[in-house]
């Protein structure tokens, strides 16, 4: 807001003006007094316009880097998050990078998308025996693992190609590489194709969030570091 000392010298430069122009009996607009003043008034009232709009816009400024870092937190979460990409549409209004960021969390704002930790667990406890029961009849897992670690210490036997991308899959899960468990996963055809279809579609969701994820925390540390 504007200093209250430069509002009351506004004030009362106008006031003191008025009684001037009264006490004379002079139009206002002769008067050599405004002539005089009357540019300084007119310019000072123009700074505190611009003043004004100034810190209306560093509150603007500081409120979108507060809820692009809200949007940010919602979406590392496997909740819903409409209502912050609503408000980070309605606060980012006229930003190109903001809403093309919004554009990709838009078709899974109202559901949310699976954690990287719920779709390592969802795969090792769901999809990975019903997997193995494909590749190998009914061998569980852990037949399939101890039958292949006893033929390959005996014998040096390496597992199939299906099997390979299975035991691959595991491995960059347990490590928490999404990225890499989903390239081997997309390997798979047939069947074992199909059987990891949905999973595929939430584990690639969670892959686009999470680099918008990094693009939001970049912007708000940006906006805040604004001079």
């Amino acid at each position: 807001m504007p200093d209250r000392w430069t509002t009351r010298y506004f004030l009362k430069g106008f006031f003191l003006l008025g009684l001037l122009n009264v006490a004379f009996g002079e139009d206002p607009s002769a008067s050599v007094f405004e002539k005089q003043v009357g540019p300084v008034l007119q310019n000072t009232r123009e700074r505190l316009i611009q003043v004004e709009q100034a810190l209306a816009d560093v509150r603007k400024t500081d409120r979108l880097a507060l809820v692009l870092l809200q949007l940010r937190t919602a979406i590392q979460g496997h909740f819903p998050f409409e209502r912050e990409v609503a408000l980070a549409r309605l606060v980012g209004q006229g930003k190109k990078d903001i809403s093309e960021a919004l554009d990709v969390l838009a078709p899974h704002a109202t559901t949310g998308v699976a954690t990287v930790a719920e779709l390592r667990d969802s795969f090792g406890m769901i999809l990975l025996p019903k997997l193995q029961s494909l590749l190998e009849g009914e061998q569980t897992w852990g037949e399939w693992a101890r039958g292949w670690m006893a033929t390959t210490i005996a014998s040096g036997l390496k597992p199939t190609p299906r099997q390979q991308q299975v035991i691959s899959a595991t491995d960059r899960l347990t490590e928490d590489d999404l990225s890499g468990a989903v390239e081997e996963i997309s390997k798979m055809d047939g069947p074992a194709a199909t059987m990891v279809a949905r999973w595929l579609q939430e584990a690639n969701a969670r892959l686009a969030i999470d680099r918008i994820c990094v693009i939001l925390a970049k912007m708000g540390v940006e906006i805040l570091s604004r001079p």
